[in-house]
């Protein structure tokens, strides 16, 4: 009978779990390319002591006294300070360390990279975490990362951590060539594209850069119609409010600043729209017994939805409302 839950995991460790040295080594494999991140992860799985949480400690103190044993690559949140950016990089994600600090440090770090380097240096994002919040990467991240990997050529691979072992946090395919093959829009494959360059595209097909957006309540308590008039000027990053409501009598103007993350996901969000064929769109869904009506102009196009139970307006929809959730109000 085992005394202590550690003299059971150093036991486990050696007898029953094969599958995470065979999974580290495909890891390994896979990165073939990525010389920095493949050889901090046979440091991992070979050269350090305790269980795999505890070398997690052990990797940041491995690179504060060895540097990277194949080649340069950036860390976070050890290792040693540089300014330089390399095509590699580990963050890891350990104890009260939050795994969104650590996907906004690697969202940063695919945004200096894509301005460094053309689209045929390999680019490797890994993540080693003891702990994953799925419908805050699905909602905040994963999107922005799909981008990245297809049009940048950037790998990504995220491996979850415990005591007892490592597993695979699954996304994209760790085969490269299945990014080169499945090809994305119009990017031209080879030529160096920024991330500046893909959103400054689309504010050109956004024309002035304006873009506006109204609400109309139509049963309110005051037995009147609000109306809600929002003006974005998404070049200097810049919103106007102005809510009437009909049934007292009162304007209320409110602005304030866009942040530029809200931009850019917003753009990302509605990137497909600029595509298509008609000017105006019409929901007919709900269209007597909805209580809110919606209208959008963006790529010199009009939108009008009710319920957005259609996916071209429930898509539509949701990116105006996580805009308006990002906007610092200035009275």
């Amino acid at each position: 009978m085992m005394t202590n839950y550690e003299t059971y995991v150093r036991e486990y460790l050696f007898s029953d779990n094969p599958e995470t040295g065979s999974l580290l080594e495909r890891a390994c494999a896979s990165l073939e390319t990525s010389e920095a991140c493949s050889g901090l992860l046979d440091v991992f799985n070979s050269e350090l002591d305790g269980n795999y949480t505890e070398r997690l400690d052990g990797l940041g103190d491995y690179l504060k006294t060895n540097g990277s044993p194949r080649g340069n690559l950036n860390t976070f949140p050890f290792g040693r300070p540089s300014r330089e950016i390399y095509p590699e990089f580990m963050g890891v994600c350990k104890g009260t360390r939050t795994i969104r600090s650590v996907l906004e440090k690697a969202e940063e770090q695919c945004e200096l990279m894509i301005q460094k380097f053309p689209y045929h240096v390999h680019k490797t994002i890994l993540i080693l975490t003891d702990k994953w919040d799925d419908p805050l990467f699905r909602k905040n991240y994963a999107g922005t990362f799909i981008n990245y990997a297809y049009k940048y050529n950037i790998l990504f691979m995220f491996l979850l951590v415990t005591d007892f072992g490592v597993s695979r946090i699954p996304f994209l395919s760790w085969d490269r060539r299945k990014m080169y093959n499945r090809g994305f829009g119009d990017v031209e494959w080879g030529a160096r594209h920024t991330e500046k360059e893909m959103y400054e595209n689309l504010m050109e097909k956004l024309g002035s850069g304006y873009l506006s957006y109204i609400e109309e309540y139509r049963n309110g308590d005051n037995n009147g119609r609000s109306i809600g008039r929002f003006t974005f000027d998404f070049r200097n990053q810049r919103f106007d409010i102005v809510t009437i409501n009909s049934g007292s009598g009162t304007t209320d103007r409110k602005s304030g600043k866009i942040p530029a993350k809200a931009v850019k996901r917003f753009l990302d969000a509605v990137s497909d729209y600029c595509n298509l064929p008609e000017s105006e769109y019409f929901d007919k869904n709900n269209l007597n017994k909805a209580s809110v009506c919606h209208t959008a102009e963006l790529f010199n196009k009009r939108f009008y939805w009710y319920a957005a139970e259609e996916p071209l307006f429930e898509k539509l929809d949701q990116a105006f409302r996580n805009l308006l959730a990002s906007l610092k109000m200035k009275k």
